[in-house]
């Protein structure tokens, strides 16, 4: 049985409000592995104060939330290419003392879009937020024209006809034509949950160098409208 000793690495994430999720998804990879390491959420109002205290730490790997995604490149040491043109970075790594600031979440969409849909149709982006930024920027790496509806052209959602919608906000039931493919990132959500794992396997690889091991719970792919 697991047990923690002196020599356990400490992986965490920050949010201001903390879940379980990734407790769990990250602790039964390290217990399936055998690497000594557990992975504890937390509730924080200060990102800076975080940031000095996983160094202080020596807190190996942490993962970012809204609404500290953008704000936190602000704290750390250095930021991959990736999330400096994003804007924003939920992964933060402790490599030997620096802070390295990545982003995961557009490995995520990236390799859902790629998975499910064709590039020929346009990509309608909803939101202007780190994870909208991230969504945006794999689709251009796939090549797919995209457009972002925000607060302003709202109103045009019910317009869209014969492309893809990838909402970034926490609005729900959102009012579609048939013809429109949607991927949801709510966490609520088949397509959001599946989404959260894609990009907590790529995590794990930065925390570990390991892969996520082959476990069935949370991993099963949701069915997409094939545009």
């Amino acid at each position: 049985m697991f047990s923690i000793d002196k020599d356990t690495s400490l992986y965490c994430s920050f949010a201001e409000k903390a879940g379980s999720k990734g407790c769990k998804f990250h602790n039964t990879g390290f217990q399936t592995l055998g690497i000594n390491a557990i992975y504890k959420s937390f509730s924080v109002t200060n990102i800076e104060q975080a940031m000095f205290s996983m160094e202080f730490l020596n807190i190996k790997g942490a993962g970012i939330t809204m609404p500290f995604k953008k704000e936190v490149l602000m704290y750390v040491h250095s930021v991959t290419q990736d999330a400096q043109v994003i804007g924003a970075a939920n992964t933060v790594v402790n490599e030997d003392g620096e802070l390295v600031a990545y982003n995961t979440d557009w490995l995520a969409a990236k390799e859902f879009l790629q998975g499910n849909y064709s590039s020929s149709y346009e990509l309608y982006v909803l939101g202007n937020g780190g994870y909208a930024a991230a969504v945006r920027y794999a689709a251009a790496h796939l090549g797919f024209k995209v457009r972002t509806i925000t607060r302003s052209n709202w109103d045009t959602i019910p317009d869209i006809n014969d492309s893809i919608v990838f909402n970034c906000t926490p609005v729900e039931n959102i009012q579609l034509g048939r013809d429109v493919g949607f991927v949801d990132c709510v966490v609520t959500s088949h397509t959001g949950a599946y989404l959260a794992t894609l990009q907590a396997k790529h995590q794990f690889l930065l925390y570990t160098g390991q892969a996520y091991p082959d476990i069935v719970e949370d991993t099963t792919q949701p069915a997409a409208a094939q545009k």
